[in-house]
């Protein structure tokens, strides 16, 4: 229930639509430091992988709040010692977020996560398999690069 009241707590704060330069690795590398103490406790390691060198003019809150749902989704899945992989890629003028846990598959729809989404024009895709883990892919269209 507690959960439930987190994301209606978090969702009532609608991301605003500002853009601005962000880094998007500091980003990943920022939410999952929050996390760090669950992480540990519940052994799991995080990998993360980019190919993304510059920072990118993006709705910041937005992509703070689809983060931070998918990380926490991810962590919730997995009861002890498990895998969570964070890709964040440029292709083809978006940004494709891959999010993969080892987690025990996903029971119930991230709103929050396909609300930002669709918000932002990208499109989302999921595969999950109940006792296997769960894939997260997000491509949001790119509108902007720092030089």
């Amino acid at each position: 229930a507690s959960k439930i009241i987190d994301n209606i707590l978090s969702f009532s704060r609608l991301s605003g639509n500002d853009r601005k330069l962000i880094d998007i690795n500091k980003l990943v590398l920022k939410l999952i430091e929050m996390h760090n103490d669950i992480i540990k406790k519940k052994n799991i390691e995080v990998k993360t992988d980019s190919n993304i060198k510059e920072e990118l003019l993006l709705n910041s809150e937005s992509l703070e709040h689809i983060f931070l749902n998918l990380l926490s989704n991810s962590i919730d899945a997995i009861d002890k010692g498990g895998l969570i992989n964070i890709t964040t890629n440029i292709e083809n003028n978006s940004i494709v977020i891959v999010c993969k846990d080892t987690g025990s598959g996903i029971k119930d729809g991230l709103f929050i996560v396909y609300s930002e989404v669709e918000k932002l024009n990208g499109k989302i895709d999921v595969k999950s398999k109940f006792g296997q883990g769960t894939t997260f892919t997000i491509i949001l269209p790119l509108e902007g690069k720092s030089d």
